[in-house]
C-alpha cells in the first residue's frame, strides 16, 4: 500500500514526460520506466526480504555478486547495452514491454542490493554507534570508506569491471556507496570539528539535513519538479561552465529552503488553539 502514491506519481511523470515532450534519455531507464517506478519496487521487494530473511549482513553482498556474474558471464550488459528495443517477431506486449525499459527493470536489482547493503552501512556506522561519542561514528566511517574505495578499485582495476550506470552494475554500486560514505565521513568531520571548542563530542545537527531526513520523498519529488522546471526552461547543454555552477548553487540553495519550509509547515508550526 505505501507504494501506491509512488507508483501513482511515476505514472503522472511518465504522462507528464510523453505530453510535454520532455528531454529524456532513453538509455537512462528505458521508453517508459522512470525511478519512481524502481522506488516502488524497491520499496517492496526490500520490506519482503527483510520480512522473511535473517538480518545477516553477507547476502546483500552475495546477491549483488549473483547479479553481476549474470551481467558479465551470461550476456545481462550486452543485452542491456546493445539489444533491440522490441521482441524478434513483436507477437508479445509483454517480451516488448520488458525489451524497451530492460534498463529500468533489470536495473532494479542493482538498485535492491545497493539499498539493502545501505542499510546496513548504515546501522553500522550510524544508527547502533554511540550517539555520545562521536567519534565512533567517524571510526566506523572512515573504515567504511576505505573497504568501498578498496573494493571499487579491485573491481575496475583487477577486474576490469566498469561502471555501468544503464546496468546498474556491482561497479556502480560500489562507486556509488563509496562516494556517498566519503561525503558522511566529510559532513561527520566538519561538525566534529566545529564541535571540538566544546568538552562533549556531540554533534549536533544542521536544520537543513534535519529537515531533508523527515520529509526525503517529499524533498525528492519538489526537487525532481524543480529540475524538470530548469530543464524545460534553459538547454542544459549550451551552458557554460560558469552559468552551470550558478545555476546549480541556485538549485541546491531552492532546495534546502524548500525543505526547511515543509519542516517548519508540517513539524515546527505552532498549532492555533481553537476557541
Amino acid at each position: 500500500l505505501r507504494s501506491i502514491p509512488i507508483i501513482t506519481m511515476g505514472t503522472i511523470r511518465l504522462m507528464t514526460n510523453k505530453g510535454l515532450e520532455y528531454q529524456e534519455h532513453v538509455s537512462e531507464y528505458g521508453v517508459h520506466w522512470n525511478f519512481f517506478f524502481t522506488l516502488a519496487v524497491v520499496s517492496v521487494a526490500s520490506t519482503a526480504i527483510r520480512f522473511h530473511s535473517s538480518s545477516s549482513r553477507i547476502w546483500p553482498w552475495l546477491f549483488l555478486v549473483l547479479y553481476q556474474i549474470s551481467l558479465s558471464i551470461y550476456g545481462i550488459q550486452i543485452y542491456i547495452e546493445d539489444g533491440e528495443r522490441r521482441c524478434v517477431g513483436g507477437e508479445s506486449i509483454v517480451c516488448d514491454l520488458f525489451a524497451a525499459n530492460r534498463e529500468g527493470i533489470l536495473g532494479c536489482a542493482g538498485y535492491l542490493a545497493m539499498f539493502l547493503i545501505s542499510e546496513d552501512i548504515a546501522q553500522y556506522c550510524i544508527w547502533s554507534a554511540d550517539a555520545n561519542l562521536s567519534t565512533q561514528r567517524g571510526s566506523r566511517l572512515s573504515i567504511c570508506c576505505a573497504l568501498l574505495w578498496a573494493l571499487n578499485w579491485l573491481l575496475t582495476s583487477i577486474l576490469d569491471i566498469q561502471v555501468s550506470r544503464r546496468s546498474t552494475n556491482a561497479t556502480f554500486i560500489v562507486w556509488t556507496l563509496a562516494h556517498n560514505v566519503t561525503i558522511l565521513l566529510l559532513v561527520w568531520a566538519a561538525f566534529y570539528l566545529a564541535d571540538a571548542s566544546t568538552r562533549s563530542r556531540i554533534s549536533t545537527v544542521s536544520p537543513i539535513f534535519d529537515a531533508v531526513n523527515h520529509h526525503g520523498l517529499i524533498v525528492f519529488i519538489l526537487a525532481n519538479l524543480m529540475t524538470g522546471l530548469v530543464n524545460l526552461s534553459i538547454n542544459t547543454l549550451a551552458v557554460e561552465d560558469t552559468q552551470a555552477l550558478g545555476i546549480i548553487f541556485m538549485y541546491l540553495f531552492a532546495v534546502g529552503s524548500v525543505a526547511l519550509v515543509v519542516d517548519w509547515a508540517l513539524t515546527r508550526r505552532p498549532k492555533v488553539k481553537e476557541g
